[in-house]
């Protein structure tokens, strides 16, 4: 477990994790879910793995256009992007936020700060698309689902970034002669060294309003989160299920959403939860639901384990070369 994250976060998500699962258990109609398993077609599996692996592409190449470096860096922002899927996936506390910005400063030397707000604006982009279809899913589909408090927090966190991003890109030098004496107080290089890392990221903030580089943004990520509900969508072909583009995206919101909460390594009980909650709508039992949510999470695991495996190779031969 990296350092710094604490073990109560841990002990909370797989508690919650074991806690939702003996729930299911019981509830479960082991019949239907062993049906539903079996006629799984894995063609269409492997079509979905396909889709999350281009989506994990097309999120590394948003985060090369957020940071404006060139193409020759391209491999090392999709290193990057996978040991953040890696460590989210392993770890609580989406611990793969702190994971990929090492990566990447490890990888070619981007300056920490650069770094910081190069992720922080990535995943903005995420928060702002997931508001948008958070909204939607609320509107025309499962409506009752959602509490008032659920969609004013998703609005809110949307906010917060934007705000943030917004002050940082216009105020931001302003407020450097504060932070320097504020920071004059700490131990050791900390003194210099945040004052430092906050101007890197002013600047990369400003780089961002570039007209072009937005665009860019904002088209990977509308296609990120296309092939992430088409991999959804093609897993519920699998089970043979005629439902729309619809039932994919919210199956995407309700995770997404479950994501934020406590969990055990790789989701287990949230993922679930999400899937049962989602499939509902669309006349999916519960025991069905779940088999869905075993294959997906299964497949999903499965093939961020695989790139995680050659990102890890390539980074440690990189790293050795550099050490030579």
């Amino acid at each position: 477990m990296p350092r710094g994250l604490g073990r109560g976060t841990l002990v909370v998500g797989i508690a919650v994790g074991l806690i939702l699962i003996g729930v299911f258990a019981l509830r479960l109609d082991w019949r239907e879910f062993r049906e539903a398993i079996a006629q799984v077609r894995w063609s269409w599996i492997v079509a979905g793995a396909v889709a999350l692996l281009a989506t994990i592409a097309a999120r590394g190449a948003r985060w090369l256009a957020v940071s404006g470096a060139g193409m020759s860096a391209f491999g090392a922002y999709w290193n990057a992007t996978v040991v953040g899927y890696v460590g989210n996936a392993l770890y609580p506390g989406r611990a793969g936020e702190v994971l990929r910005i090492a990566a990447l400063h490890h990888a070619i030397r981007v300056p920490p700060g650069e770094a910081l707000a190069s992720a922080f604006m990535d995943r903005m982009a995420d928060v702002v698309l997931l508001t948008l279809m958070t909204l939607y899913v609320v509107a025309f589909v499962a409506h009752e689902s959602f509490g008032s408090g659920i969609v004013v927090s998703v609005v809110a966190v949307a906010s917060g970034f934007i705000t943030a991003f917004a002050v940082a890109a216009i105020f931001g030098e302003r407020l450097h002669p504060l932070l320097t004496r504020v920071c004059a107080r700490l131990p050791g290089h900390w003194s210099e060294r945040v004052p430092r890392w906050y101007l890197q990221a002013v600047a990369a903030c400003r780089g961002l309003a570039n007209p072009r580089r937005l665009a860019a943004t904002a088209l990977l990520s509308a296609l990120a989160f296309c092939l992430d509900y088409t991999a959804f969508w093609l897993m519920l072909r699998a089970f043979d299920w005629s439902l729309p583009v619809q039932a994919a995206m919210t199956v995407g919101v309700f995770l997404a959403i479950g994501s934020l909460l406590p969990a055990a390594p790789g989701y287990v009980g949230i993922y679930q939860v999400a899937c049962v909650l989602a499939l509902r709508w669309y006349g999916i039992n519960e025991s069905a639901a779940l088999a869905y949510s075993v294959v997906m999470q299964g497949t999903t695991l499965a093939v961020i384990l695989a790139l995680g495996a050659v990102a890890v190779l390539r980074y440690g031969a990189s790293w050795t070369r550099r050490s030579a």
